[in-house]
């Protein structure tokens, strides 16, 4: 098993990243794989992360070659909520949503965000929601101001490796700010749980494998006019994460790999997944 306690060194070509893209890493820490690695990985809080970026006209204007963030959106998922879930639960108790939007020239007809309400905040404050929306705090262990007493995250995004570097060229190492126990991407993952099921494997054509490309191929296709909305592609990209999750176990299930306990989490996360797609994503 590869080992969380990996360094994420964004700013070279040796930053590393799980096989499949974490695959068997997000079914432990969903419940949906339970072995002996599962001790390391059930407190878990899922955050997934997007940047929206300048672009080369916007740079020219404000006279820098560094990428300028235009906005960044958090959608984040706390594994301990799922095991007190049901019919009756409210999802914003299971999924909460953050959305910023950066004080500088904006992209035209940029879509809004559906989820939540969107805070403005100058380019100087971007570290500062960083470490609110990364460093969270354990509530089952008393305060002494280290990094001991804050939850793991799981960083998700849709080639997220892309946002990782653009902070780190300017100055932001997530690392250093959080303490990131694995990085699932969103995209390297399907490439593994859709057809043709290794990236290596030429794609079908027309085939997608963007954002919006996955999320139909898993049976959800929200507006196109939502995407590249930070706010929007972070909750996006954590819907997506579950629903590779659940495609991927519904298959091991077909083949007699899921045990007991594992196929009462999968319908679980099943149902949940299902309550975050009535209503939070409006159809196409």
């Amino acid at each position: 098993m590869t080992s969380l306690n990996e360094h994420f060194d964004v700013g070279s070509s040796n930053m590393k990243h799980l096989k499949r893209g974490g695959l068997r890493h997000l079914e432990r820490f969903l419940g949906l794989r339970l072995d002996n690695a599962n001790a390391l990985l059930t407190d878990a809080i899922f955050i997934s992360l997007d940047l929206e970026v300048s672009s080369d006209r916007q740079r020219l204007h404000l006279l820098t070659d560094k990428p300028v963030i235009t906005q960044v959106g958090f959608a984040r998922l706390d594994v301990r909520d799922f095991a007190s879930f049901s019919a009756s639960s409210n999802l914003e108790s299971l999924v909460s949503i953050y959305m910023y939007q950066i004080e500088v020239p904006p992209k035209s007809k940029q879509a809004a965000c559906m989820f939540t309400h969107t805070q403005q905040i100058s380019p100087e404050k971007i570290p500062t929601i960083l470490m609110q929306n990364l460093r969270i705090q354990n509530d089952l262990r008393p305060s002494n101001g280290t990094s001991d007493q804050l939850r793991g995250i799981v960083l998700v995004g849709h080639s997220i490796r892309e946002d990782l570097k653009i902070l780190h060229l300017l100055d932001m190492d997530i690392p250093t700010i959080a303490p990131i126990i694995a990085v699932i991407d969103t995209h390297t993952l399907s490439r593994f749980v859709l057809p043709p099921y290794h990236p290596n494997v030429p794609t079908l054509p027309g085939q997608d494998f963007s954002l919006k490309g996955v999320l139909a191929q898993l049976g959800c296709r929200p507006p196109i006019a939502t995407f590249h909305n930070a706010g929007n592609d972070a909750m996006y990209s954590l819907l997506a994460m579950l629903l590779l999750a659940v495609r991927n176990s519904s298959v091991r299930n077909k083949e007699a790999e899921l045990g007991v306990s594992e196929l009462v989490n999968l319908n679980t996360i099943e149902h949940a997944v299902s309550q975050i797609q009535r209503q939070y994503v409006p159809h196409g």
